[in-house]
């Protein structure tokens, strides 16, 4: 059983998610403020999501033993290992550039399994970007994605409120 999730997603998630929290506040607070029909919706709505991060990394790694989502990490590790190389190794990952053209990228896309499969790789660089900024870690980037891709569902949700 391989292990995705590591003693820096311990510490560090407590981190992000307050650091998280903090701003989801003060969007809130601007954006919505007392009053606003939207307002009590909208940080119940985050931390929905962010518990789901949370746990859906949890039953992949101990229920399931991964999976795709893993497999995406697995992918941002790889990535981001590259820097222990080169910067410019790392963008020419990231741009999906070809091993046959660049053969120092070998030893990176031979680990790959998405290498080269534009939207699934796409999600994979968005992990490894994600990842720089907490060295890579599950649970951290999990959060991150989720506070991203918050912003879509609360889109979506006051444009249904809207009709």
């Amino acid at each position: 059983m391989q292990h995705y999730l590591t003693i820096w997603d311990l510490v560090l998630s407590p981190i992000y998610l307050g650091i998280i929290i903090f701003l989801a506040k003060r969007y809130r607070d601007r954006k919505y403020p007392v009053g606003h029909p939207l307002r009590d919706y909208y940080l119940p709505g985050l931390y929905a999501k962010l518990g789901g991060a949370i746990f859906i990394g949890l039953i992949y790694q101990y229920y399931y033993d991964g999976g795709d989502t893993y497999n995406y990490f697995t992918h941002a590790q790889i990535i981001n290992s590259s820097l222990n190389n080169s910067f410019e190794t790392w963008i020419r990952l990231m741009l999906g550039q070809s091993p046959d053209v660049h053969p120092e990228l070998y030893q990176y896309t031979s680990q790959m399994y998405w290498y080269g499969a534009s939207s699934t790789y796409t999600v994979c660089r968005v992990s490894a970007i994600l990842g720089l900024l907490n060295g890579t870690s599950y649970v951290p980037t999990a959060l991150l994605f989720a506070f991203v891709s918050y912003t879509g569902v609360w889109a979506m949700y006051r444009t249904f409120v809207n009709i």
